[in-house]
């Protein structure tokens, strides 16, 4: 069943995935499936381990070192993105975490073997080969493509094989693919000297290469492991989950073979196909692609209404809480990139099951995700919008007394990771009001009885996509800013006063979803900090959020499940958290070794005693006060040249750390933080 789900799917997707956008590699279908699918036994997770190891092996045969020699017997190269600091003599190129790059294997010029060899487009480096002359002199040259049609030469990456065609392709001034018949490759050395490869004296050596443990870390591949599983089975899922996520840090997007088999006709399994693609779509989303499913507008303003005014950093945090005797609490968090709220970063961390997060978790994490906003934006936010669940109404003390404060403390920290300075906080380690941006928290209350139907009988059984409920039994003073009042303004802040807060209060009741069948759920926005109603950022662009901007952005956050073409019922911010929180419960035993035989991979690591004022929430019913932890990778927990905020995370492929700069092996320390900050390929895990 598994090998006919594969033969078939892949052949649909193929096909589908040129109308979502996708940029597949020229490969037929048919030595995709012959030589680069693994297939695993499902009987354990340790066979699921070793195929999904072998798959990734494979692949590096097949694309990276053209083992079965699929581009240079078509005259191309394979085409991906590098990373500029994996490039050696990167320091000569301009300034851009990322480049396109064409891959090919050169025979190593100073010692046996092979080598990675780059070619950058031209805007980038304009040589890619050292090339000896027939005269015996050494120059730089460019490799071109010459066609037998023009005499013009072609740039390599204008130039492709188009399997459905069985043809070769160039680029012309249109921006369209035209038929071209392949002659030969040249070296152009200037406008006016072009070598062809038979007057070389010498193979040509890349001036840009890669190799040892470089490679892999600094080259995007794979972008994407598909698995085929046989069934919906959870523990499936999860090994499959873990090895992507945790084992191998790549992207991966599961199809089972019983769903995709049972559909009725070729249709069906097309529109199955649709939607794998538009999963893949999101989760490739990337730093330089910047792609997303759709646009929001709002009037002729592109983004989500609110946030584009002025750089906001948007996050959805989320927590789920494992069974059992040493149940944990999973701390999921993700942060919108860009004002349209599609492109996410992600992060995971566990510790000892709470309500309330520790301090240095919340810190950690949001650090985390502020350097991947700053590394995608190049600017700092000016404002701060937390959406969070998993709270309880007893708990809304609590929360504002203790998780309020580590925005501010984490924000201190990446300004001083970042900029290496206190941003004026007279040494105030954990960051005070004024000198952290405004924040808005607000929480997300699902689990409610409240119900809204329409009032009239119109045939509609359930209320429209954003009917909102905000006044009358809404109306409550839950605006806390006494703290702020309290702050007396320095003359040389960013912030400044809009108004007094609405005494009103900011909580609303939303249906953005349309409801097919039953009562549509409500969602309970509970705002119990709204500093940005008060404080504005040295901004002209910024203005107030008042109670009805919170619901609009609320409203139009909802669009941008990038897998969904309707509203969903929470905003995607914390929809995607949530997900990638039950994605990592699926697989948090076997990282505790508790289940299966991979052993443990992660370890426990004890926090700080918690405020005074929090004894009674941390105490068994003997009185004694509950073990307090947090887990850290087994793989990080002696090593020295990881950032601290990085220790404890779940997922640091997907997190901002250059691992070139990290040496692979565990036994070779570097003494202090060396380690330089990277936007990784891929951030978006939970789509």
């Amino acid at each position: 069943r598994g090998n006919r789900c594969a033969y078939d799917f892949t052949n649909n997707f193929f096909k589908l995935a040129e109308h979502h956008g996708l940029e597949l590699p020229d490969v037929d279908p048919r030595l995709l499936l012959e030589n680069v699918i693994a297939h695993a036994d499902f009987s354990s997770p340790e066979n699921i381990s070793n195929a999904y190891h072998e798959a990734l092996n494979r692949a590096e045969h097949f694309f990276i070192k053209d083992g079965y020699n699929n581009y240079r017997s078509r005259n191309v190269w394979f085409r991906s993105r590098v990373q500029r600091s994996g490039i050696r003599n990167f320091k000569l190129l301009k300034e851009e975490p990322f480049y396109d790059c064409l891959v090919f294997h050169s025979p190593n010029p100073a010692k046996e073997g092979t080598v990675v060899g780059l070619i950058l487009p031209a805007d980038v480096a304009v040589h890619t080969h050292f090339v000896v002359k027939p005269d015996g002199s050494r120059a730089n040259a460019r490799v071109m493509v010459k066609v037998k049609e023009t005499n013009s030469l072609i740039d390599p990456f204008a130039f492709r094989y188009d399997n459905r065609s069985r043809c070769h392709q160039a680029l012309n001034e249109n921006g369209t693919w035209q038929r071209m018949t392949f002659d030969s490759h040249v070296y152009q050395i200037s406008d006016t000297e072009i070598i062809t490869e038979e007057e070389l004296n010498s193979p040509p050596i890349p001036v840009h290469m890669l190799e040892g443990q470089n490679i892999m870390k600094s080259i995007e591949f794979p972008s994407m492991v598909f698995v085929i599983l046989p069934d919906d089975k959870a523990e499936h899922y999860g090994v499959a989950k873990m090895l992507s996520h945790f084992q191998f840090g790549v992207q991966s997007q599961c199809i089972i073979a019983t769903k995709y088999l049972g559909q009725r006709n070729d249709r069906s399994k097309d529109q199955y196909c649709s939607n794998v693609a538009i999963k893949v779509n999101a989760k490739l989303s990337s730093t330089t692609n910047k792609a997303h499913a759709w646009g929001t507008y709002h009037g002729n303003v592109e983004g989500i209404p609110w946030v584009t005014d002025c750089p906001t950093f948007v996050m959805g945090i989320s927590l789920s809480n494992t069974m059992g005797q040493n149940a944990v609490s999973i701390i999921s968090a993700s942060a919108c990139l860009d004002g349209s709220c599609m492109r996410f970063a992600q992060d995971v961390r566990i510790q000892s099951k709470t309500e309330i997060l520790d301090e240095s978790t919340l810190v950690s994490l949001t650090k985390g995700l502020l350097i991947q906003y700053f590394l995608q934006n190049q600017k700092k936010p000016e404002r701060i919008l937390v959406y969070r669940d998993g709270i309880s109404d007893g708990s809304f003390s609590r929360v504002q007394a203790l998780e309020i404060q580590c925005f501010r403390t984490a924000f201190m920290e990446f300004k001083k990771e970042i900029f290496g300075d206190n941003g004026g906080d007279g040494g105030n380690a954990n960051g005070s009001v004024l000198n952290c941006p405004p924040i808005t928290f607000v929480v997300c209350m699902t689990r409610n009885n409240i119900k809204m139907v329409p009032a009239r009988d119109d045939g509609k059984k359930n209320v429209w996509s954003g009917t909102v409920l905000d006044n009358v039994i809404m109306d409550m003073p839950n605006l806390k800013i006494k703290e702020t009042e309290k702050v007396e303004k320095p003359e040389s802040n960013d912030h400044y006063i809009y108004s007094e807060p609405d005494g009103k209060g900011y909580d609303f009741i939303l249906v953005a979803h349309g409801g097919r069948m039953g009562t549509s759920k409500t969602v309970h926005y509970r705002t119990i900090l709204n500093e940005n109603a008060v404080w504005r950022p040295n901004n002209p662009n910024a203005k107030p959020l008042t109670k009805q901007d919170l619901e609009l952005l609320t409203f139009h956050m909802s669009f941008q499940y990038s897998t969904a073409s309707k509203a969903v019922r929470i905003v995607p911010v914390v929809h995607y958290s949530s997900r990638l929180a039950n994605m990592a419960m699926s697989y948090i035993n076997y990282l505790r070794g508790t289940k299966g035989s991979f052993g443990q991979k992660i370890s426990m690591t004890g926090l700080a005693e918690p405020d005074p004022t929090e004894l009674k929430y941390h105490q068994n019913r003997d009185g004694s006060l509950r073990a307090r932890f947090q887990y850290i990778r087994g793989d990080f927990e002696q090593r020295q040249d990881i950032p601290s905020h990085l220790k404890t995370s779940l997922l640091p492929r997907f997190a901002a750390l250059n691992f070139v700069d990290i040496n692979g092996d565990d036994e070779s320390q570097v003494e202090g933080n060396n380690a330089s900050y990277q936007m990784p390929f891929f951030s978006h895990i939970a789509a």
